[in-house]
Order: structure tokens, then C-alpha cells, then sequence
């Protein structure tokens, strides 16, 4: 077996610590089935597993929903590797001013304030483990190998959201290795549900062969915002409020799951119980990277943020509505800054306001994580974790306030060997703001979503990367003014082959090491 020492030591960290064999994909085939990459464990509920802990307790794999989405269906094998991720848990000010979100009167990207968030927690943070034992797919308790003395590196945390208190959500992810992969089929993966999905993660031990196919999360990360249509009203630019009557949904994010959501194929709806952002689900603050909702009478969404901010909504309908006060739309989820050890997916667009609209006006979910881990990567092929558009504003008899674009997720691309005629395509970039179809009427536009991250060590080739923002979109379906709408920030890109430390969670720990063993023998 070919010698890969940096794979070794990069990708599998706490294997040198362990020093235990690590379960591969027994096999050199092509990926060709249909079936998720990835089986996707949620934790149990109440549970706050400190760093240092070696147990999680798991619940089961979700059952395929209703909508045909499947969580994977291969249970957890003693030294399998595996992936944790928190997904959400970032705190923002909940204050009904331009306080909201970062606690910071001018916050944004355009100085307004009522975006952002105030702490971000656990929120982000991710890291490899080693399983010490089975876990079948209904669940059951983990006992972990990590990088903290045999421990987690971080501390996790898994909550519903009170009424004081934001929602805390990590997921438990199988993560397969193979000897050598060469696609025929496209790899994708289950869209967020709020407690598991969105993620693509795998190794690959020798050379990973895209042969013209993608590895696609576009979509698949935080939801758009969404409601049902409820009757007209004044104008309002109330930040937050739990009045559906007064502004649409706010989208998903790291601080929160709202009630009412779009997934990108079907909507979502928890429930009237359904305990969302503390202080409301509707209005045009922003909570961390979720885009705001649009306010009566028919603003816009505000894009969702990564890498970059996303947009503002556009301003709602004059005629027909009293004492019209502006600026009314969705603020810009705010955008991430960089970090070593964290990880998000993109922000949902918010959702545009819907009084004539038969099934609500939904802003565009954001992109999903990508890991993915290789000796070398040859092509041609795409990485994909796009955020999608934003829905046009008018789905009934009469205009209505459009969506707001989901932001681009993020993607990590980690290689041990230079790789040859690659020609990779890469992209996390943000989805355009949906327009108004309103015949010169204005009515509010959505906000572009802003541009997603990608980090890589590619070396000996120069991939086409893409992290372009989501342009906003127009009155008079695409071909009127803005009206008040503005295009998310470009994301960024980190080039670890230039420069730069590769994260500490897939960086080898010991700074000088010294391989001991062949690849070989990490895998049976």
C-alpha cells in the first residue's frame, strides 16, 4: 500500500493518539448507488456534553420523512470515524430596536443595526472521533476516542429554544473512508431538518476521480423563511414580533429555527406551540446569519450570510397601505468572520410578505458543509454548496413581497499530494433575492444572499473557486429598480497552500510529528 504520511497525519489526528485502527470502506469501487454518503445521528435531548467527555448519548437515525428524505441507514461500527458538529447556538440581543442581533447599533453592512449576534457559543465548533463501540441505528450511548486525552475537544450542547434561551443543536455524523473513489454518480446529501442533515463528509486514502460528477450541498443547509398568506395590513418596520400579522418569517440560522420555513422543495411548518427565536419569528431583525422577514405591506426578505453579509429586503407597497414607514424590509444576515475551528452553513433568506399570495412567499435556503478529505483529487468535477434564490414576489392574483437569497454554505478541501488534472470547479456562492412581479407598482424585492467560504491546500493546479455574492432582486419582475434591495457581500476564500494554518481539528496535534506506521494499517 502507497505511504500517504500527511493524509495519516492530517486527516486522522487522534488515530496517532489512539493508536487504533480505523474502519475504511472495504472496497476500491466506484461510488455508484443512490444512497447517502452519510448516516446522520441526532443526540439526545437536554444533553450538554463538556469537553473532555468521552460518552454521547445518541437518539435514532430519523425514519425517512414525508417528503422522501432519508438519513442514512449504516449504523455505527467500533473505530469508524466520525464527525461532530454544532450546528446552532449563537445568542443575539433580542431587544425590538436596531439593537436586535449584535447588541450593536450599527451593525450591518449598511450601518442600521438589527442584525448579527452577540455571542457565538459552541455555535460552529467541529472535530473528529474515534467510535470505542456499536451504536445501531435507534440509538443508544457513543463511547468516543477524541484529541482532548482520549476526550471531546470542545463542549457541545443540545436544547429546544425557551422563551429566554436560544435552540442548541449538534449532530453526530458517520463519516466513510475509502482506499480510492471514482464517482458515477453525483454525491448529495439530506437537506438540514433541524436536528441532522446538510452535511457532506468522507475520506479518501489515495486518489479521489470526480469523472465530470459533483459533490453538491447547494441548498441544503439553513431554511428560508416562509408563512402562510394572511390578510393585508399598515405598513410596519417592526424588528421582531410573535405577531404573524404584522411581518413574514424570519429564516434560519445559527441563533434559531422559526416556525414556518422553506426547505427548497416543500414547506415547513412546527406548529402554533412551536417555541422559535425568543422575542418572535416575524420581523425584519436579523438574527446572526438568517435573513430578516419582510414587514407589511409586501417588503422583501434580507438575504442570509456566511462568508459575506447578505442583502437588505426591499421596502414594501405605498398605495393602499397608511402611513407608509421605511426602510420596512428584512435586514442582511450577518456574515461569519473566519475561524480555525468552526464551521457554519449559509444563512436562510427571510421571507417576503404574502397577503395575496396562495401559499406564502418563501426566501431561499442556504448551502449546506462540505469536508472532504484526499490524498490527491483529479477531475473534471464540481464542489458544490450554492445557496438558493429567493422566491419571486407574487405566486396569487396580486404582487406580494419576494424572498430573500440563502446565503453560500461552506466547503473544506484537504489534500496530502499535488493533484493532477483536476479541473475542479468549486463554488458556495450566495442565491439572488427573488423579484417583484408587480407591473411598476413597487412592491419590496428580496435581498441577495451573501457569498459562502471555501478553504483548501490545492496545490499544482488552480481550481475555479467561486464565493460571488446573490444580487438582489427587482420590481417589475426583474426589470424595474431596486427599490430598496441590496446584493449580499462576495465570500471568502482561504488558500492554505499560500499561506495560513491548516485548523487545528484536522491538523495533527503534536507540531513535530513522526509517522510510525504505514497507511495501511490505519484501516481493516
Amino acid at each position: 500500500m502507497k505511504f500517504i504520511p500527511l493524509l495519516c497525519l492530517s486527516l486522522s489526528p487522534f488515530l496517532l493518539m489512539a493508536q487504533a485502527p480505523v474502519n475504511c470502506a472495504n472496497n476500491t469501487n466506484p461510488y455508484n448507488n443512490q444512497t447517502l454518503l452519510n448516516t446522520f445521528y441526532p443526540p439526545q435531548d437536554n444533553q450538554r456534553v463538556q469537553a473532555g467527555s468521552a460518552v454521547i448519548m445518541l437518539d435514532s437515525v430519523p425514519v425517512t420523512d414525508i417528503f422522501g428524505n432519508s438519513y442514512g441507514d449504516t449504523p455505527i461500527q467500533t473505530d469508524d470515524l466520525l464527525l461532530i458538529i454544532q450546528m446552532q447556538g449563537a445568542a443575539f440581543s433580542t431587544s425590538n430596536s436596531n439593537l436586535y442581533g449584535a447588541g450593536i447599533a450599527g451593525s450591518g453592512p449598511d450601518g442600521l443595526g438589527a442584525t448579527g449576534f452577540t455571542d457565538l457559543a459552541s455555535a460552529g465548533y467541529y472535530e473528529y472521533v474515534v467510535a470505542r463501540n456499536e451504536v445501531p441505528l435507534s440509538g443508544g450511548e457513543l463511547q468516543l476516542f477524541g484529541g482532548n486525552g482520549g476526550g471531546l475537544v470542545h463542549t457541545y450542547e443540545n436544547f429546544a429554544a425557551t422563551a429566554d434561551s436560544v435552540i442548541r443543536r449538534f449532530q453526530i455524523i458517520r463519516v466513510p473512508r475509502f482506499e480510492a473513489l471514482t464517482l458515477t454518480s453525483d454525491i448529495i446529501t439530506t437537506a438540514w431538518n433541524g436536528r441532522v442533515g446538510g452535511v457532506i463528509a468522507f475520506e479518501v486514502r489515495d486518489e479521489l476521480n470526480l469523472k465530470g460528477r459533483s459533490i453538491n450541498a447547494s441548498g441544503r443547509g439553513f431554511r428560508g423563511g416562509y408563512q402562510q398568506v394572511r390578510p393585508s395590513g399598515d405598513n410596519h418596520n417592526i424588528v421582531t414580533s410573535p405577531d404573524i400579522n404584522i411581518s413574514s418569517g424570519k429564516g434560519e440560522g445559527i441563533c434559531g429555527t422559526p416556525r414556518y420555513m422553506w426547505n427548497g422543495v416543500n414547506p415547513v411548518d412546527y406548529g402554533p406551540a412551536w417555541q422559535g427565536y425568543p422575542g418572535g419569528n416575524y420581523g425584519r431583525g436579523a438574527p446572526g446569519n438568517a435573513g430578516g422577514g419582510g414587514n407589511t405591506h409586501n417588503a422583501g426578505g434580507g438575504g442570509g450570510g456566511n462568508g459575506g453579509a447578505g442583502g437588505t429586503g426591499g421596502n414594501g407597497f405605498i398605495p393602499g397601505a397608511n402611513s407608509p414607514v421605511f426602510p420596512n424590509g428584512g435586514r442582511p444576515g450577518s456574515g461569519m468572520p473566519y475561524f480555525q475551528d468552526r464551521l457554519f452553513a449559509g444563512g436562510g433568506g427571510g421571507g417576503g410578505d404574502a397577503n395575496n399570495a396562495t401559499s406564502g412567499v418563501r426566501g431561499g435556503p442556504g448551502g449546506g458543509i462540505i469536508i472532504l478529505h484526499a490524498a490527491q483529487i483529479n477531475g473534471p468535477g464540481q464542489i458544490i454548496a450554492n445557496g438558493l434564490n429567493g422566491q419571486p414576489g407574487n405566486l396569487g392574483a396580486a404582487p406580494d413581497g419576494a424572498g430573500g437569497g440563502g446565503a453560500g454554505g461552506s466547503i473544506m478541501i484537504i489534500t496530502s499530494q499535488a493533484s493532477a488534472n483536476a479541473d475542479i470547479s468549486i463554488a458556495a456562492n450566495g442565491g439572488n433575492g427573488g423579484n417583484s412581479l408587480d407591473n411598476n407598482l413597487p412592491h419590496g424585492p428580496g435581498g441577495g444572499g451573501g457569498g459562502g467560504i471555501v478553504m483548501h491546500n490545492l496545490s499544482n493546479i488552480t481550481p475555479v473557486i467561486q464565493v460571488r455574492r446573490g444580487n438582489n432582486g427587482r420590481t417589475n419582475n426583474g426589470t424595474g429598480i431596486p427599490y430598496g434591495a441590496g446584493p449580499g457581500q462576495d465570500g471568502q476564500i482561504i488558500d492554505y497552500a499560500v499561506g495560513g494554518q491548516i485548523p487545528v481539528t484536522i491538523a495533527d496535534l503534536n507540531p513535530n510529528p513522526t509517522a510510525s506506521f504505514q497507511a495501511a494499517d490505519i484501516c481493516v
